[in-house]
C-alpha cells in the first residue's frame, strides 16, 4: 500500500496565541520558534500514535 498527501494539514491543533499564553510569552520575538515547536510537536504525535490531528487529503494505492 502507498499513500500520498495530497494537501498538507491546512492548519494547527494550537493557534499561536494559544501557545504563547499557555508558555507565558509575551510580545512577537519567538513567533517563528513558538510556531515551529507546534508544528514539530503535531509531527511527532502523529508519528507515535499513527493518528492524524488534523484532517488532510490522502490517495492510498493498494498493490493487489
Amino acid at each position: 500500500m502507498i499513500v500520498t498527501v495530497l494537501a498538507a494539514p491546512a492548519g494547527k491543533p494550537v493557534g499561536l496565541a494559544e501557545a504563547e499564553d499557555y508558555l507565558w510569552i509575551s510580545g512577537t520575538g519567538e513567533d517563528g520558534l513558538v510556531s515551529h515547536l507546534v508544528a514539530t510537536a503535531r509531527s511527532r504525535i502523529e508519528e507515535a500514535t499513527g493518528i492524524a490531528m488534523i484532517s488532510r487529503s490522502l490517495r492510498v494505492a493498494l498493490d493487489w
